[in-house]
């Protein structure tokens, strides 16, 4: 009776233990990990992954590049105004003359360009959609993947927006090549007013995407015969920002090259489209 004992009160024991700690699961007996703090560019709250799709982008075929060069033309540089800010930060604007905008688009230029190059082929788009545009200088030849070019793109993008009374829930962003691949981190850090952005020529890769930046969607537009940024990258890079919160997706534009100049116009306009599905609801005024 008294080995019966001993047996039951080593069970019991045993029990009591087992109600107060378990190892983790898969690793045995080991102890629990010592709590750390998150990395400062965690997010508070991680979103859900959202979903990637590519896709062919019907009724659009590329061109190759019928000249050397481009040069922005003299007409869209006396069409612009530009704005200097106190950072010494120059900026190029067009906006409706005769009615309300009804968004603005931030516009981030390729390297060695200027944003007058992107006012060119985005201004057609602006015209017949009424559109304020936005198009900043890189501070050199390529874009500064930092906090503070974050703050200059934002405050050039909301200035405009109060000059031109543009709400700022209807700012959108677009980048070419490297400014594709800023416009894209930018998506990724909080700060940053815009609803949607979209991308031609460009991406960045997923080493370098941090942080959440609310799940707002992303788009790329790439050729499949782009060589400077190819299209199985741009998967990694689209998928990547999906799992990151923000819906994406990669329209793939057959025959077409790196080469903006030919078809930025057609892309602006199917990239307003696009946008203009996100607006919010107008306000009674």
């Amino acid at each position: 009776m008294r080995r019966v004992a001993q047996s039951l009160l080593v069970v019991l024991l045993i029990g009591v233990g087992l109600l107060r700690w378990s190892p983790p699961e898969g690793r045995g007996a080991q102890p629990l990990p010592t709590p750390t703090a998150p990395a400062i560019l965690a997010p508070t709250a991680a979103l859900p992954p959202a979903n990637f799709l590519q896709r062919e982008m019907m009724g659009l075929r590329g061109r190759h590049a019928t000249v050397a060069g481009y040069q922005p033309s003299a007409a869209i540089t006396a069409a612009a105004s530009w704005y200097r800010n106190g950072a010494q930060r120059i900026w190029y604007e067009l906006a409706p003359a005769d009615t309300p905008p009804r968004a603005l688009v931030v516009l981030l230029h390729g390297s060695a360009r200027n944003g007058l190059s992107m006012l060119e082929m985005w201004e057609g788009a602006a015209r017949r959609a009424g559109l304020v545009l936005v198009a900043p200088d890189a501070p050199g030849q390529q874009w500064d993947r930092s906090r503070s070019e974050l703050e200059a793109i934002r405050r050039a993008a909301e200035d405009a927006a109060s000059r031109h009374d543009v709400p700022l829930d209807r700012i959108f962003l677009f980048g070419h090549s490297d400014g594709a691949a800023m416009a894209q981190w930018l998506l990724t850090q909080d700060g940053g007013p815009w609803r949607a952005v979209a991308v031609h020529g460009g991406y960045a890769a997923p080493e370098d995407l941090a942080g959440q930046g609310g799940g707002r969607p992303f788009r790329i537009y790439l050729g499949t015969h782009d060589t400077q940024f190819p299209p199985e990258p741009a998967r990694a890079s689209g998928s990547a920002m999906a799992r990151l919160g923000h819906p994406s997706d990669l329209l793939m534009i057959r025959n077409h090259t790196h080469w903006f100049y030919t078809i930025g116009p057609q892309i602006a306009w199917h990239s307003w489209m696009w946008f203009e599905t996100r607006l919010p609801p107008a306000t009674a005024g």
